[in-house]
């Protein structure tokens, strides 16, 4: 069994389990983000009036990313819409390499674009953690990181339809997608 056979076999062993872990994790994450506004919020009402300053905008925030971390595939389809105009992505073709010699590689083009698009989900959701932190006030963290991990993470979900939009763009064919 050769490198590119391994990879093949990991990947459709691993990725779905490890996906539907990631979706878990996040479920219970925003779950625990809500529970978390709640408790600031009981927090500020109890020192309003007292000369303390409402954060307001980090609760919002920590509320904003429980709910998207709660409906993440629900996100990742928005933002495939926003991106492409379509919720709906019609590939022209099915994955190969351009020259058609060797089938083989298809298999291993298909697991290298499914780390690549797990790799995009952690990515979309560092996004959302980023923004909130930044909400708070965190001086490593800026809207601008976190919009980036976003939109890169939600691009890196949908390798396949971005090389095929690049391709209709550019008017080049490298990869049949």
């Amino acid at each position: 069994m050769n490198l590119a056979e391994m990879l093949i076999a990991f990947v459709a062993d691993v990725l779905d389990p490890a996906i539907a872990l990631i979706l878990a994790v996040c479920w219970v994450a925003g779950l625990w983000l809500i529970v978390l506004t709640a408790l600031r919020m009981l927090k500020h009402s109890d020192s309003f009036g007292k000369g303390a300053p409402p954060a307001a905008l980090g609760t919002l925030a920590t509320f904003l990313a429980g709910v998207v971390l709660l409906q993440l595939p629900s996100w990742l389809g928005a933002t495939v819409t926003t991106i492409f105009g379509r919720a709906d992505l019609h590939r022209t073709a099915t994955l190969g390499y351009s020259s058609g010699a060797d089938s083989s590689f298809d298999g291993l083009l298909a697991a290298v674009f499914a780390i690549v698009s797990s790799v995009g989900l952690i990515a979309f959701v560092r996004g959302v953690f980023v923004l909130r932190a930044c909400s708070d006030g965190k001086p490593s963290a800026t809207a601008g990181s976190a919009a980036m991990h976003m939109l890169g993470g939600a691009a890196a979900w949908h390798i396949v339809a971005v090389i095929d939009a690049l391709q209709t763009t550019l008017g080049i064919h490298v990869l049949d997608i």
